[in-house]
């Protein structure tokens, strides 16, 4: 079914750097290449690219509300160094500089996103499910595949927009005002912070995702209005929030990732 897998591979070393910290590095090493094959195996195909992070990020520049991921541990493996060489120099594994290793993987996939096309992600990561196509969750706990439509694709972007990201601080919206409470009308919907069941309960008020999108341009306003930021600070968060969250979907000639742009029709 498929003849080629795209990998964001940072997930695995993390995952056998830590199953391995009390254990000598040909063990994590060996546990590396057995995920790896594992993979392959799972998904019919020898024919895997593998990618881990580099130097740089974007995203670090985007954030000026808060810091991007400033609020993870910084701990690694053990054995962090010795995975990275070996998975590189055996394995093949590309570093990827001025991004994270997930934002190329997804715009290799945005471009092979038809059903048909033979193509494949392999992450753990649940941003990843933000751009359409063939998705296969490496977790142990789920090692499930399974396609993802664009509008399926937009609906979770829109979700996260809401949400934010807590893993890499991403606030999202900061709250529903009372406001904007009122005039959703939503049974068991209440001003303050915005859990995902609450994101949902919003977006599945609405029918299409341009509907989804105003929706969600008009909390920021409303929530902006309520603790009295300026108009220009309020368009100026929507548009950092949603650049932080976006999973790069398209590359400039240069290289750069193409960042994500609100409908002109909002402002």
């Amino acid at each position: 079914m498929f003849n080629r897998i795209v990998v964001d591979a940072d997930s695995l070393i993390y995952r056998c750097g830590f199953a391995a910290e009390n254990e000598p590095v040909s063990h994590a090493c060996h546990n590396l290449k057995l995920q790896i094959n594992s993979i392959k195996e799972v998904l019919g195909s020898d024919n895997i690219e593998l990618y881990i992070k580099g130097t740089g990020n974007f995203r670090t520049e985007i954030a000026v509300s808060s810091v991007y991921k400033g609020t993870r541990a910084s701990r690694v493996p053990t054995h962090y160094p010795a995975l990275r060489d070996y998975i590189t120099n055996v394995h093949g594994a590309k570093e990827v500089d001025g991004m994270e290793a997930d934002d190329i993987c997804s715009a290799i996939l945005f471009e092979y996103r038809e059903k048909d096309s033979g193509v494949v992600l392999a992450a753990m990561d649940k941003d990843l499910w933000n751009t359409p196509g063939w998705h296969f969750n490496y977790d142990p706990r789920k090692w499930t595949t399974e396609y993802v439509t664009i509008s399926e694709a937009d609906y979770n972007f829109l979700g996260q927009l809401v949400t934010g990201d807590r893993s890499d601080n991403v606030p999202g919206l900061p709250g529903l005002s009372k406001a904007s409470v009122e005039r959703l009308g939503i049974k068991g919907l209440t001003a303050g912070g915005i859990a995902e069941t609450k994101a949902k309960r919003i977006l599945n008020s609405l029918n299409t995702n341009q509907e989804r999108i105003e929706e969600i341009w008009k909390l920021y306003k409303e929530y902006g209005e309520e603790v009295e930021w300026s108009p220009q600070d309020v368009q100026d968060y929507f548009v950092e929030q949603g650049r932080l969250l976006w999973m790069t979907r398209k590359m400039h000639a240069d290289g750069k990732p193409v960042l994500w742009e609100p409908p002109e029709s909002l402002f």
